[in-house]
């Protein structure tokens, strides 16, 4: 009976020890030892307007910025500092699908989030009515039809044009720059080009490209050839 019991006290003594193990261990904190970690690369969202957390690991500080500034959503840092998270909110998108991305970087570590979010307008149309449009020598807004159901998604509407000279086509460049078209305009239904009057003695032409693109499952572009007479 008496070795019965000190088994039972050695028991209990051991279970004891045990205990306190675990509970030293439970205790002791954890360290992340990565500089940048994340859960998911890629977030999905619906048409809706919403908000989602983004949760980023790292062993200390950190930031986090919009790649590219979009007027439907913003980005709320809220914690930056080891583990910590961020808070993405977005409008309703009455348009086409659309793309923002988010970037992290701990000293040199790098990591990307891409967040895509679904569009009302799943068949967009986007076309010019005419192929060629004629324009006077004089300076001011000219105007082209065009078939569209794209409105709500102007934003990703890239205008570029290219020059003719002695017939032959230039390089692509951005509307706005140093040619005689300054700028275009976007109404639901047409395009405003913005040209500088034409005192060259010659009619001379252009290429207008528009290209839709979301970088994700829409990219088309339509060209329209714009000829502007002399005085």
């Amino acid at each position: 009976m008496k070795n019965m019991v000190s088994d039972k006290g050695f028991g209990l003594l051991l279970a004891a020890a045990l205990l306190c193990c675990v509970c030293a261990s439970c205790a002791k904190p954890y360290i992340y030892d990565k500089d940048i970690a994340l859960t998911c690369r890629e977030i999905h969202l619906t048409q809706y307007e919403g908000e989602t957390r983004i949760l980023v690991y790292s062993n200390g500080k950190w930031d986090a910025s919009m790649i590219k500034p979009v007027q439907w959503a913003s980005l709320s840092v809220c914690d930056s500092d080891g583990i910590g998270d961020m808070l993405f909110t977005y409008g309703e998108n009455q348009g086409i699908a659309r793309k923002a991305g988010i970037a992290i970087a701990k000293d040199v570590s790098k990591d990307t989030v891409v967040i895509i979010q679904k569009g009302m307008n799943t068949n967009p149309q986007f076309a010019f009515v005419d192929e060629i449009l004629s324009a006077g020598a004089q300076a001011g807004e000219y105007k082209e039809a065009l078939v569209s159901n794209v409105f709500a998604s102007i934003d990703q509407i890239e205008s570029s044009v290219i020059y003719y000279q002695y017939g032959e086509p230039g390089p692509k460049m951005p509307i706005g720059g140093s040619g005689w078209i300054k700028s275009c305009r976007f109404e639901p239904d047409a395009v405003w080009f913005d040209l500088e009057a034409n005192q060259t003695g010659e009619r001379r032409s252009a290429d207008i490209i528009l290209r839709l693109n979301n970088n994700y499952d829409v990219d088309f572009s339509i060209t329209l050839r714009l000829r502007q007479n002399a005085n």
